[in-house]
């Protein structure tokens, strides 16, 4: 598996995380989540290298910008 389909996966999943944050209702969520699969699907026959590596960057730092102030933590058991 190339380097960048890993980065892609791991921004995927980090973009589902950081979702989780931001929609506190579950439609909502799960229709957020459908447009973020929809940016991923939109852009999933590009092979040019250069291009792959600049979307995957923007989507990166689109994260850092997009994350909540304060996230969401579970709960950890009593010791």
């Amino acid at each position: 598996m190339s380097t960048h389909a890993v980065r892609v996966k791991r921004l995927y999943r980090q973009g589902l995380k950081c979702l989780q944050n931001w929609c506190v209702h579950r439609d909502l969520y799960i229709t957020k989540g459908f447009e973020l699969r929809a940016e991923f699907d939109a852009q999933k026959l590009v092979t040019n290298p250069i291009v792959v590596e600049k979307l995957v960057s923007d989507g990166e730092a689109k994260l850092i910008t997009m994350e909540h102030p304060s996230p969401y933590t579970r709960a950890l058991p009593p010791a």
